[in-house]
């Protein structure tokens, strides 16, 4: 019986957190949480997307160490197109389907991935990271592929079209799936869970297929970005040599930024088999700016 005295509801447990917010926020806890923090240390109110000089500089220097970069030729009359199509309205858990706050965002990530992964009826597709996405099944719709969606918070193992996992380990057969999306996910994998989830999709992916990570974070600094105040009990695993950068109200424990080295070090270190292409988004930074769209990678298993 004593646990019902700490049993919250949905309303009681959004006061606390707002409760919370203020509290750090003003300066009760900010202070205290920002210093826990590992130097170098820096604290921005709000992270900043990378300018068009800036990309353009991280393209060459990718180029130098042999990374094949192609800048992407963006057709927005096809986007919008692909709007048209996509069944968005039935997904309002999704950040609020078209009327939500980064509608733009996610559904250019959805795009442009499923563009650069050639989706078809053929494919065997898992998006990664998926958790409430509409991804999985508008990739169905349009597309006509087999679809299945992954995330750690899912049942443990393969339920249906749910896969319940870590994404470093998928409890499914070598050569499973074509072709592999991670909208928005990559950045989250803290410690060495980005070279290991390199490793698994080389062993995810059947012969001449791909996965795509969109955005890939790239900038001038390398960069992990925290928000203090949610990890205060719990501190994320920062990369050594990373800059901290603790950001106000962003409400997400930790995001990886990469500079070239770290990039090299971390990411192409790790490709073992597979091929990468990494896309310059020049054209759609353009015509959509604000968005976080200014890289993406491809992985590709040869076919022999």
């Amino acid at each position: 019986m004593r646990k019902s005295y700490f049993k919250l509801g949905t309303g009681a447990q959004d006061l606390l957190r707002r409760t919370w917010d203020r509290a750090a926020y003003r300066g009760l806890f900010w202070n205290l949480a920002t210093g826990r923090q590992p130097e170098p240390r820096e604290v921005w109110e709000e992270k900043k997307t990378i300018t068009d000089s800036e990309a353009s500089c991280i393209s060459n220097e990718l180029e130098r160490p042999g990374v094949h970069v192609i800048e992407y030729h963006y057709d927005d009359e096809q986007y919008s197109e692909y709007l048209s199509m996509a069944d968005y309205e039935n997904a309002p858990a999704f950040y609020g389907a078209r009327n939500g706050p980064v509608f733009e965002e996610k559904s250019l990530e959805h795009y442009l991935s499923f563009q650069l992964l050639s989706l078809s009826e053929s494919d065997t597709y898992i998006d990664i990271a998926s958790e409430s996405s509409p991804a999985p099944e508008i990739a169905k719709a349009l597309y006509g592929c087999r679809t299945y969606r992954q995330d750690l918070i899912y049942e443990k193992g393969v339920h249906g079209d749910r896969i319940g996992s870590d994404a470093t380990r998928l409890p499914v057969p070598d050569g499973f799936a074509t072709k592999i999306s991670l909208h928005c996910s990559f950045e989250h994998f803290e410690g060495d869970a980005d070279g290991r989830f390199v490793h698994e999709c080389s062993r995810l992916l059947a012969h001449g297929g791909k996965a795509c990570i969109i955005p890939l974070y790239l900038s001038p600094v390398c960069r992990n970005y925290t928000d203090p105040s949610v990890t205060f009990h719990r501190r994320p695993v920062f990369d050594k040599g990373a800059v901290t950068t603790c950001v106000k109200r962003d409400h997400k424990r930790f995001e990886r930024h990469y500079d070239v080295d770290s990039f090299l070090l971390r990411v192409v270190s790790n490709l073992g088999d597979l091929d990468l292409t990494v896309y310059d988004l020049r054209e759609v930074r353009i015509k959509h700016p604000g968005t976080w769209v200014s890289f993406a990678a491809v992985l590709e298993k040869p076919v022999h």
